[in-house]
């Protein structure tokens, strides 16, 4: 009988140590990157003739508590950030015009919990002159999370 109280003791107390020392597997909560800011793009009109500037807007909003530093979209081009595709879905390339071009890498700074919106002539950067429709989108590394945020697609359409 002793034995049995002792084993059963001994049994209790393994299970006890063993259940203080065991990481609570259930309990740990996955701790998700968040983006710091979100991008959107849009155009005054989804139909341009092919003689016209393409106008681009493109909004940042600032998802934290902080100023948020990024450069501006309308440079984007340069750092291959904004995407065009025609539409066969072949990427159209930046024009090779660093004459008519002057390469900007201007800085924008949005506020904690703002929207900055900036409009540019897509048609500066990229020959849209071509009757079709074309996808844009615009990916920018979050400078916080180092991961890319992605726009929402914008399909323009250029005629005669």
């Amino acid at each position: 009988m002793l034995k049995r109280r002792l084993l059963l003791l001994l049994l209790v107390s393994t299970s006890v140590l063993c259940a203080q020392h065991t990481p609570s597997i259930g309990n740990s909560v996955a701790q998700e990157t968040k983006q710091s800011f979100t991008l959107s793009i849009g155009s005054p009109s989804l139909t341009w003739k092919s003689a016209d500037p393409i106008r681009l807007d493109a909004t940042v909003k600032n998802l934290t508590d902080q100023r948020l530093h990024l450069y501006s979209s309308e440079s984007a081009w340069e750092r291959g950030e904004i995407i065009v595709r025609d539409g066969s879905g072949n990427a159209v390339p930046p024009v090779q015009n660093p004459g008519l071009i002057k390469l900007s890498f201007t800085s924008i700074f949005v506020e904690p919990s703002k929207s900055l919106r900036e409009s540019f002539n897509i048609s500066r950067q990229f020959n849209l002159t071509k009757p079709g429709q074309y996808s844009l989108q615009i990916d920018k590394e979050d400078p916080t999370t180092k991961t890319v945020v992605k726009s929402n697609t914008l399909v323009l359409t250029v005629t005669h």
